[in-house]
């Protein structure tokens, strides 16, 4: 221990503003007892150490009380982190505006240890972070871009390359970044180390509409609709902005919407019938 210039113990780290601890392998137990000694810690580098989740507590005390109330950068890459919720107690940092992820085994929101629902009684919520890398991971789908809108909503730096959603046979990489930036916040402007422009912005949230129109005309009007937009989080806004886009539907989806009502008519027809006096005279009946 040193003594500071106000008469108050210090460690001798007290000025440290960064420090890197990459695979050390240390333990949460043994970072508990090294990181608070670096109370200026802005960031911090815990890479390759074969982190799998970021617990609320260690020993009794809170993790807020042992990760550096400071930090403001948290490099965490090249772990086993499987999921965000494994992390979400980094969210109770206030001043964490860089959160790095690259090559870890993320493919989800939340753990499936959350429920049938996969969700947990805790939103995963990080409000303050403003750049997020996820680059080479597991993301399966474009349903995770929707959820970094809801997760990570102050974001505006994105790095993503190098996932699963991004492997679809027949798909080029300008169509996958244009339904990536169609799908993100408007807030979001560095796209994979790309300014995202105003133009590109506008020709990806139309193309963007453009696909999900196209999903909607393949069924019939009214019935899937809600499920179709449902999938697409950004339908109302994006209409909003640009319009809502015509829907050309298919005329083979009404015919069979209006063969389906045709049996279940026929079907009330039938059991109605059933009810006739067979030796009475015949009837011609028009069924509604």
């Amino acid at each position: 221990m040193v003594e500071r210039e106000d008469g108050s113990l210090g460690t001798g780290f007290d000025n440290i503003t960064s420090l890197e601890l990459e695979e050390t392998l240390l333990s949460w137990e043994e970072l508990a007892r090294i990181l608070p000694l670096f109370p200026s810690l802005q960031t911090l580098d815990l890479s390759l150490n074969q982190l799998s989740s970021i617990p609320k507590e260690i020993n009794n005390t809170p993790i807020t009380k042992i990760l550096p109330p400071k930090l403001t950068e948290l490099k965490l890459e090249r772990n086993i982190f499987t999921n965000i919720s494994s992390i979400l107690h980094v969210s109770l940092f206030p001043n964490l505006q860089k959160l790095l992820l690259a090559r870890n085994q993320i493919s989800s929101i939340h753990s499936p240890d959350n429920g049938p629902d996969n969700c947990p009684e805790t939103p995963t919520v990080f409000e303050n972070i403003r750049y997020l890398d996820l680059s080479f991971n597991s993301i399966p789908t474009f349903k995770f871009i929707d959820a970094i809108n809801t997760h990570f909503p102050s974001v505006e730096g994105l790095r993503i390359t190098h996932n699963p959603l991004y492997e679809v046979p027949g798909m080029g990489s300008d169509e996958a970044h244009m339904l990536t930036v169609g799908r993100l916040s408007w807030r979001v402007r560095l796209l994979n180390f790309t300014t995202i422009t105003i133009q590109e912005r506008t020709n990806a949230e139309l193309y963007y509409l453009g696909r999900i129109a196209k999903e909607l005309a393949e069924v019939a009007e009214g019935e899937e609709e809600e499920i179709i937009v449902r999938q697409h989080p950004r339908w109302s806004e994006l209409c909003k902005a640009h319009g809502r886009p015509i829907v050309d539907r298919d005329p083979k989806a009404n015919r069979q919407s209006l063969s389906k009502s045709l049996i279940s008519e026929l079907k009330f027809a039938y059991h109605s019938a059933v009810t006739l006096n067979l030796h009475s005279p015949c009837r011609h009946r028009i069924c509604p």
